[in-house]
Order: structure tokens, then sequence, then C-alpha cells
């Protein structure tokens, strides 16, 4: 008797069917996802990794983008040069998937439970910083965008702080390349109190204060260990803290 004689028939039975049922079993899951996605709905048991992170953020993207299409194609080139300049390493088709998305607009509430899941608060917070830069293309943010974001902003657990900061770093920002003239007069003041959380009437003393509390928590060292793409958003985050210490600095100053 050969060796494998000594198998009973069932055995061989299963290793020839193995490829038929595994098979099987991939396109149940397969239709089951798409399914979830044809309904709205983001995959929570969906695995962590960079294009999954990307798939999440288009969806919330295309989402905001079709509540207001103002703009929609200056958008869309946010869209690209963000993730061309964030996710540069990753080979990822961001018009089909934008186009899917479109197609199956994903509700705002599962692709932010999703995210919540899986990221830390900082990385929670540069989720929130990418959409609100969207929002902002068009130099406005309607009461639509408003809506998604204050929804997205709950799930999230970011705090009502964080949450007007950096609507205030894209006001700011907007204010300064459109009209610099600005950057002296109240509106910016108001701004830039906004971003360091401190009252517009602080003291010198409290500005630094903040200031050293936000510089403590967003600082780009912090993201020493994340991947390019964080450490950049949070360069670009900690860039406007800066700047909005500067202008009540200055202010304090004078």
């Amino acid at each position: 008797m050969g060796p494998l004689d000594e198998y009973p028939p069932w055995v061989y039975e299963l290793a020839y069917f193995s490829p038929a049922i595994l098979f099987l079993i991939y396109f149940v899951y397969q239709r089951i996802a798409m399914s979830k996605w044809e309904k709205g709905i983001f995959p929570q048991k969906l695995g962590f990794n960079k294009n999954n992170l990307m798939k999440a953020y288009i969806c919330l993207a295309a989402r905001l983008i079709q509540v207001d299409r103002e703009g929609a194609k200056e958008k869309l080139h946010y869209l690209h040069s963000h993730f061309n300049r964030y996710f540069e390493e990753e080979e990822y088709d961001i018009a089909d998937a934008l186009r899917f998305s479109s197609e199956n607009p994903v509700r705002i509430k599962t692709g932010a439970l999703w995210l919540n899941a899986k990221l830390s608060n900082e990385q929670r917070i540069q989720v929130l910083y990418f959409m609100v830069g969207l929002c902002f293309v068009d130099g406005s943010l309607n009461a639509r965008e408003y809506a998604l974001l204050n929804e997205t902003v709950e799930i999230l657990g970011i705090s009502p702080k964080d949450y007007q900061s950096i609507l205030s770093m894209y006001q700011q920002r907007h204010q300064r390349r459109e009209e610099p003239q600005k950057q002296t007069r109240p509106s910016a003041i108001r701004l830039s109190s906004q971003i360091l959380g401190v009252a517009e009437s602080a003291s010198l003393d409290e500005i630094k204060k903040a200031y050293r509390s936000m510089a403590k928590l967003h600082h780009p060292d912090l993201f020493a260990t994340e991947g390019p793409e964080q450490q950049r958003i949070a360069q670009e985050r900690f860039v406007e803290i800066q700047t909005a210490y500067e202008i009540l600095e200055k202010r304090r100053l004078s």
C-alpha cells in the first residue's frame, strides 16, 4: 500500500473541490460587500490599509461634492492634487473610485463609523481637515455641507474646539489668499483667536499659553512615525497655528 492510499476517500474529494469551494466563498463575500456599497453602506468589516483609507476619504468627498456642486471642477482638482500629494506611493484609480462613489453614494455615518474605529484622534482630525478643505475650495461653506460636517464631527468624536479651529484655519487661509489686506482687520483677529481657542480679548500670556498647548498637541514631530501624507497635513495645520499666533502677538505688541 502506497502512502496516498492511507487517506480516506473524502480527503481526496475535499482536495479536488477545495478550489471551487474557496472561489464560491470569495464570490459570496464579494457580492455581500458589493451589496453593501450599493445600499450606501461603507463595509464596517473592511480591513485597514491605505487603499481602504483612500476609499473612505473618496466616499466622504463624493457626498460633499454631491450636496454642493458649485466649483465641482475645482473640487475634483483638489481631490486629485490631495491624493497625488498625500498618497503618492499608492496605485489607485481615483477617477474610477469617484465615479463609483457618485453612482453609489455612501451614507456619511457609515464611512465615519469605519474611520472612527480605525483611526486615532489625531488621524480623525486629519480627515476633518481634508473635508473642510474640500468645502472651502469655492471659498464658502453652505448649509448642506455644514450639516454633513457636523454629522461627521459628532461620529468621529472631535471636540467643538478642534472643529472650530479647523474651520477658522480655512477661513483665514482663504482670506489671506483672496483678501490679504484684511489680515490686520477684526476678521483676522477673530479667526486667529478661534484657531488658538482664546477670547479676542485674551492677554499676551494667555495667547502664548494657548499656542504652546496647541503646538504640543499638533506639532509635526508627533507624526514622525506616520506616513508622509499624515506628516504633510500636520505641517500645513501647524503653519496655520503659527500664523494665528503671530497675528495675535503682533496685535498685542503694537
